[in-house]
């Protein structure tokens, strides 16, 4: 999707297709503490396995990420980030995902606040993109 006006870069990854052991593990310990609390309490189960379910859900489930001239959008399962290239000071790369933050120094708060980023088997092709976009003075 690639035009001369604007050049955007779309993909969709789900990171528990990445480390299918991790996923299997995952469920069977939603099934696991749901079942287990719903046995004792039916209405306060299913709410504690729904709040277990969202707090893992961007590994779970499939998550989407936009580059553009204007900066990334990543749409997580449950909420939306989008950071201008402005407002990106710092990038941390990883085998299979990247972290962005508004901070240049790291912080006990970066995993709070930073935007992730998930690969498929694109890393290479993403990483072109995102060099083309970031400026020189972003912290790597």
């Amino acid at each position: 999707m690639e035009s001369s006006d604007a050049i955007t870069y779309s993909w969709t990854c789900n990171p528990s297709d990445i480390h299918p052991v991790r996923r299997v593990f995952a469920w069977g310990c939603v099934i696991l503490f749901g079942s287990s609390i719903i046995m004792s309490n039916a209405i306060l189960g299913v709410a504690l396995t729904a709040v277990l379910i969202a707090s893992i859900a961007t590994f779970l489930f499939k998550s989407t990420f936009t580059i553009d001239q204007s900066g990334i959008t990543a749409s997580y399962p449950l909420r939306k980030k989008f950071y201008e290239w402005s407002q990106i000071r710092r990038l941390k790369m990883f085998q299979h995902s990247a972290y962005m933050f508004k901070r240049k120094k790291p912080s006990n708060l970066d995993g709070w606040t930073g935007l992730a980023l998930f690969f498929n088997s694109n890393r290479e092709e993403i990483v072109k993109h995102l060099d083309r976009f970031l400026s020189e003075d972003v912290a790597r």
